[in-house]
């Protein structure tokens, strides 16, 4: 194998799935959940418009629509009520598409964004979480270990909020709600999940996909979300959870 071919091999290690660089240009099906590449001879990736496709293994634990996400938001409710931080019902959680989540926030053009809290002052708070994103039926497709790991993350965005934390520094508040999106993939996804009965063969590529959206933020580079990650989750290691959280509420930072 040619050096100029090594140069050109790009890896997912999680997937150990490795592709050719080109194909990130060139027009190649990647997932929009899992990242995988469609391969030669494969079929089954479901085009969700705006450049976005879906291979079939998540279209096939995909929640199709709004009104099958209820249960899910209430098992993420329970998992915060839990932990003791309890989060009004009275919020409002949308589950709105991707032209929509643009027009609240226009500013973040260039990002993927799929999800977002908002809240104008001193008013009821409202939390908007995107199934990503608008197809030609307008139904919206994501995979619901996604959906849930972005409804834990959103959800302390709310709960942070409610308690008059609007304005911390963005590497302390996505640190923190990406420290309960993890706490809510590797403990209580599958019981989260346990509602959807999935086959068997389902139910494998659901805990691999808890694993890699683990992973994801684990190995995040991202400045706020993933060194906020790791340094909010060595202090919840440090000092607990509650502890860590009360600290924000008090000081606005984390505990050193």
């Amino acid at each position: 194998m040619s050096a100029t071919h090594m140069n050109n091999v790009r890896m997912i290690p999680f997937w150990n799935f490795n592709y050719c660089k080109t194909h990130e240009s060139d027009g190649t099906p990647r997932c929009n959940t899992c990242d995988r590449f469609k391969t030669t001879g494969q079929n089954g990736y479901v085009n969700l418009g705006n450049n976005q496709q879906i291979c079939s293994e998540c279209f096939s634990t995909a929640i199709l629509h709004p009104s099958k996400c209820k249960r899910l938001i209430e098992n993420v409710r329970k998992f915060y009520k839990k932990l003791g931080l309890q989060v009004d019902k009275k919020i409002p959680i949308l589950l709105i598409d991707d032209d929509e989540i643009r027009r609240i926030h226009p500013n973040e053009q260039m990002l993927k964004v799929v999800g977002l809290t908002t809240y104008p002052p001193y008013t009821v708070m409202t939390v908007y979480v995107a199934y990503v994103w608008v197809v030609t039926d307008f139904k919206m497709f994501k995979e619901r270990v996604m959906i849930g790991a972005t409804l834990a993350h959103e959800m302390m965005h709310a709960w942070l909020a409610l308690q008059g934390c609007n304005h911390l520094e963005k590497k302390v508040s996505e640190g923190i709600c990406e420290v309960m999106a993890h706490i809510w993939l590797t403990s209580c996804c599958k019981k989260g999940l346990e509602s959807y009965n999935p086959r068997h063969g389902h139910a494998v590529f659901l805990e691999n996909l808890q694993k890699y959206a683990t992973y994801k933020i684990e190995s995040n580079v991202d400045k706020n979300y993933g060194q906020g990650f790791r340094e909010a989750n060595m202090t919840v290691t440090k000092f607990g959870l509650r502890e860590t959280i009360d600290y924000i509420i008090r000081n606005k930072t984390l505990p050193r």
